[in-house]
């Protein structure tokens, strides 16, 4: 539909930039020597399609998700390295979320339903500690990736307290402290894997 792809053109680009983003720092995360993840081929595929139920959603129902593009970047300048009110939003309009979406859709596509659980949980990963340790990790991981790309896309400026902040509820299961963390964004960043 030409319409949708004139009324959400900025969106789709930011997400698929947001998409890009968090795979390659999931990516780069699960290969650092310290980070142990047995399902690391579903790194980038993950942090890739961890919001594509945001595209179907927009696409879907353009004339309820319009308007929650404005409560999404009030909610980013509110708090700069969390898009989980995105999904509360969601569900609050549509009845489901982002996270669901793409799980359902995952779910469907026989090569694609590994990644059914770390996509719908990929703002809950906590979930995921019980029903698959091995899951759990790569969800903590992609959740991580997530908050980082975020935080890059809504500041230029960003230093260790921020990247603490995100690191937080990880704690005792992330190996990484925040100027390691920053480290491997540097590294990205001069191998220009970042965009």
């Amino acid at each position: 539909d030409p319409n949708l792809s004139v009324k959400f053109s900025p969106f789709f680009e930011r997400e698929w930039k947001h998409g890009l983003r968090t795979a390659s720092l999931a990516w780069a995360l699960c290969n650092h020597d310290r980070i142990l993840v047995e399902l690391k081929r579903l790194a980038f595929i993950g942090g890739l399609l961890h919001d594509s139920g945001k595209l179907l959603l927009a696409c879907s129902y353009p004339e309820i998700y319009q308007p929650l593009l404005t409560k999404f970047d009030q909610a980013r300048e509110a708090d700069t390295s969390d898009d989980f009110p995105q999904s509360q939003f969601e569900k609050e309009a549509l009845g489901i979320c982002h996270c669901e979406v793409a799980s359902l859709l995952s779910g469907h596509m026989e090569f694609l339903d590994e990644l059914e659980a770390i996509v719908d949980f990929h703002h809950s990963f906590s979930v995921l500690k019980s029903r698959d340790p091995h899951l759990f990790i790569l969800a903590t991981v992609i959740n991580i990736a997530d908050s980082v790309a975020y935080l890059m896309e809504t500041s230029l400026n960003f230093d260790l307290k921020d990247l603490s902040k995100i690191l937080k509820p990880h704690q005792g299961v992330f190996p990484l402290d925040a100027s390691e963390l920053q480290s491997q964004i540097v590294l990205l960043r001069g191998k220009s894997l970042l965009l």
